[in-house]
């Protein structure tokens, strides 16, 4: 799916929704846009603008993810 033109248009429009800006440390430093729900779970949510927030590079990084690969929890 991130190959995809959707996936372009989604992360463009949650990046332009948060203002490029991280929401869970404010920072405008290296934005990436986050799915809240797991699209293995909520394929149905991938491009979905409602299911996408931004994170900086570092806040992302801190992500704590299960043995499957789904988010456990933000640090």
């Amino acid at each position: 799916i991130r190959r995809s033109p959707a996936y372009y248009q989604w992360r463009k429009a949650v990046l332009a929704r948060y203002n490029s800006t991280c929401q869970q440390c404010s920072s405008l430093e290296h934005p990436q846009a986050h799915h809240k729900l797991c699209v293995v779970d909520y394929p149905d949510k991938a491009v979905d603008v409602d299911n996408g927030t931004v994170l900086c590079e570092d806040c992302h990084k801190k992500l704590n993810f299960t043995t499957n690969g789904r988010v456990e929890k933000l640090n």
